[in-house]
């Protein structure tokens, strides 16, 4: 694990793209922990050093992102960029650091981490110091941005980061990565004093910047205003001359922009209240006469005493005289019409005009001029104002106003219900309309006669009025309550929430089993515009999972299994195919099979399915269909093979042939063979690999493997055995002749030959069981 370690800190050195490095750091994660965990665990010292190491390797690999780049005069963005990329790769590492140190490691019972959660401090410095750059290179933009071509000259790049080009290296901040444990010192001190010249070189454009910003951000008449006791005394005078000055010169545009607006288009002018477009424009034009006015103020109280104060004081002057004159005839404007409008009856009220009137449809309408209730509110606002107007409008305002309460009451009784739904679920009012007519037929029939007439019948129709918002509220509550649970399905999978489908539609048919109770009859209207909201969501959630029918169909589970023969699937491959096809058609049918809350609701949702064309797929005549589901299957079963091909090179066994075991490397190769082989069926995951909607098993197959290796390794070490016996045999019949014979005494010349030829034979034994063992 330490050669890996060392392997990926090398890796991590050189350029690599910034994901393969975050995907090294990610794998030095892992083997840390593992080195941690092992028995015996590394010291922590060894631990430090390593992320320590790991850490210096971030700075150099940051370092080389930066060859052929100057951060001091390239583009900002490229060098922005760059050093933020390399500033997530050292925080990446230090958020290694401090997860290993001080939240993994620590309740690691075996050999708990006991120390505070350790950071790489060069690491540290060396963010800090990109950051830095990050932070220059955007105050410099941010002043070039502020200041016109001609001041920019004076923010040069050459100029004012000259202190970090200029002493005889390369760039400061980047030759102190490299070098920063051996020169951290000198590089420190230069680094010091290149800042305060730097913010010397700065200095004039951030004070003309700054003058810049106080011009923008200050509210200088507010200001003036709220200390004006205190500006008008003499000390106080002399010492704000020059700002009180240029707000003098400031006031004078300011009004001029107000006399341009006075121009500005009615349309663009908002109220809360429905007015017409000249009442809109008098109260702009008295709003912008308003801000004139406190003009003219400041200037008499602060800046009586500047030179240019009469000039401009005229011209304040005629500005609000123009408004003044503006409003004015625009309210003589609107008075003529209105009067006209009255005399001509058009705009009236007359007590014997009937209250109500009834359309060709039995619709209720209140027989009450919109155009009155925008009277009544603009003649209230003029009042506010402070304009006097003629008798004869006051007349008719007030006049209208005695019956607008009754009329409003008349209108929400009939308007209010479907006026709800048209905003949230139109076709539903609909079904309402019966109990509304005859609700409004009663109010008619209580009413009768003109407004006058009918004062006294006021608390008749009040009550018939509160009963039909009653029932109205009451159907309104339902309603939203129907519509939520609508609401609620979308996004609700008819695969793996189906049951969830059905209970909904349940409680829905409990809700309208509560309306009929209540009285209102007749809702098979209702039922069915309920089936047309729930078959969009129906058919969005049906067609979104279309396309990938073989990814989100109902689990299957199989097992992959091995048994000293071929690798296989339990249950079989033809059983796994009746299973998908099964699966599929079910899900196909479910719009044909779908329920919902009318008779007759298999019509509508069987209508999804002609969008589809899939009643042809299930007659098998739409070959587009056909072709995309087949594809899909065939894919799938082609990933199954693909499974069974990979774990089927893990059963490339061959039958251990003991007569290429001839010496006692063959047997030390074979067991860390099956040494190695048994770690790699450990490391095998024990649960379940997932194709598309089959969930596969694996741990069958992985006890098979381990049962066949645990074989092979005995065989090894049987055959290891009897190699051992032979070889003894062998040599017991080589010791023990060759010792009777060199141990026997000739005593003859016959027996001296004998020995003669004895000693040869041995000698040549000798050889041949030299180079056997």
């Amino acid at each position: 694990m330490v050669d890996y370690l060392e392997k990926s800190i090398i890796q991590i050195a050189e350029s690599l793209p910034v994901s393969e490095v975050e995907d090294i750091l990610e794998r030095a994660h892992n083997t840390l922990d593992d080195l941690w965990r092992c028995n015996p665990g590394l010291p922590r010292d060894r631990m430090k050093n390593l992320m320590d190491i790991i850490g210096l390797d971030v700075c150099k690999h940051a370092t080389k992102q930066f060859t052929g780049c100057n951060i001091w005069k390239d583009d900002y963005n490229v060098v922005v960029e760059k050093c933020l990329q390399s500033v997530a790769l050292g925080e990446k590492w230090l958020t290694t650091c401090k997860q290993l140190t001080g939240l993994f490691w620590p309740s690691f019972s075996s050999n708990p981490w006991k120390e505070a959660a350790y950071q790489p401090s060069e690491l540290e410095q060396f963010i800090s110091r990109i950051q830095e750059v990050v932070n220059i290179r955007t105050a410099h933009k941010q002043l070039l941005r502020l200041s016109t071509p001609e001041e920019q000259s004076d923010l040069d790049a050459d100029k004012v980061f000259k202190p970090f080009l200029g002493r005889g290296f390369k760039q400061i901040f980047l030759r102190s990565f490299i070098d920063l444990l051996q020169i951290c010192d000198d590089v420190t001190k230069d680094l010091l004093k290149a800042r305060k010249e730097f913010e010397y070189l700065l200095q004039p454009a951030e004070e003309r910047v700054a003058s810049k910003l106080k011009k923008q951000l200050m509210s200088l008449i507010y200001e003036f205003t709220r200390y004006s006791e205190l500006i008008n005394r003499k000390v106080f005078k002399n010492n704000l001359l020059a700002e009180r000055q240029f707000l003098l010169n400031s006031l004078s545009e300011y009004v001029a922009k107000i006399q341009s607006q006075s121009n500005l288009e009615t349309s663009k002018i908002v109220t809360r209240q429905e007015t017409s477009d000249t009442i809109k424009e008098i109260l702009f034009i008295r709003q912008l006469e308003g801000k004139a006015n406190e003009v003219v103020f400041v200037l008499d109280k602060l800046l009586n005493d500047l030179e240019g104060f009469q000039s401009i004081k005229d011209f304040i002057q005629g500005v609000v005289n123009d408004l003044k004159s503006q409003h004015g005839e625009l309210f003589n404007g609107w008075s003529s019409d209105v009067i006209t409008a009255i005399n001509s009856n058009k705009l009236s009220l007359k007590e014997t005009d009937p209250v109500i009137e009834f359309s060709k449809d039995k619709l209720m309408k209140v027989n009450y001029p919109s155009r009155l209730i925008t009277l009544i509110s603009e003649v209230r606002q003029l009042k506010a104002m402070g304009y006097q107007l003629p008798p004869i409008i006051e007349e008719t305002s007030d006049h209208a106003k005695k019956f607008m309460k009754f009329a409003r009451l008349l209108e929400q009784a009939y308007r209010k219900l479907p006026q709800y739904h048209r905003r949230s679920y139109d076709p539903i009012a609909k079904t309402n309309d019966a109990i509304q007519r005859f609700g409004a037929l009663k109010i008619g029939a209580g009413i009768g006669g003109g407004f006058l007439g009918r004062r006294k019948a006021r608390g008749k129709v009040c009550e018939q009025s509160d009963k039909l918002l009653q029932n109205n509220n009451l159907l309104t509550s339902y309603h939203i309550e129907i519509i939520d649970k609508i609401q609620d399905l979308e996004n609700v999978s008819l695969i793996k929430d189906f049951s969830r489908w059905s209970e909904t539609i349940k409680n829905i048919k409990n809700v309208i089993a509560n309306v009929e109770n209540k009285g209102f009859k007749n809702p098979q209207s209702w039922k069915r515009e309920i089936d047309v909201k729930l078959c969009p969501i129906l058919e969005a959630e049906y067609t979104k999972n279309l396309k990938s029918l073989h990814l989100t169909l109902e689990e299957i589970r199989v097992d992959l299994v091995y048994r000293n023969s071929p690798l296989n699937f339990s249950p079989d491959r033809l059983i796994l195919d009746q299973m998908y096809e099964q699966q599929l058609k079910k899900y196909l049918n479910i719009p044909k099979n779908f329920k919902g809350v009318s008779d007759n609701s298999e019509q509508i949702y069987e209508k999804i399915i002609e969008r589809k064309k899939l009643v042809e797929f299930c007659m098998l005549r739409n070959e587009a269909v056909l072709e995309n589901v087949s594809k899909q299957k065939k894919e799938l079963f082609e990933q199954l093979d693909a499974v069974i091909k990979h774990w089927q090179s893990w059963l490339q066994f061959e039958p251990l042939d003991e007569k290429k075991l001839t010496s006692w490397e063959h047997w030390d190769l074979h067991f860390r063979a099956s040494k190695t082989f048994g770690q790699e069926i450990a490391k095998l995951p024990s649960a379940e690999e997932r194709v598309g909607c089959f969930l596969i098993g694996l741990s069958r197959m992985r006890s098979d493997l381990e049962s066949h290796n645990r074989s092979y390794w005995d065989q090894l070490v049987y055959s290891l055995k009897d190699s051992i016996a032979e070889d003894v045999v062998k040599l017991q019949n080589f010791i023990d002749p060759s010792t009777a014979a060199l141990t026997k005494q000739p005593v003859s010349l016959e027996e001296i030959g004998e020995s003669g030829f004895n000693y040869s034979s041995i000698t040549e034994a000798h050889q041949e069981v030299t180079e056997a063992f």
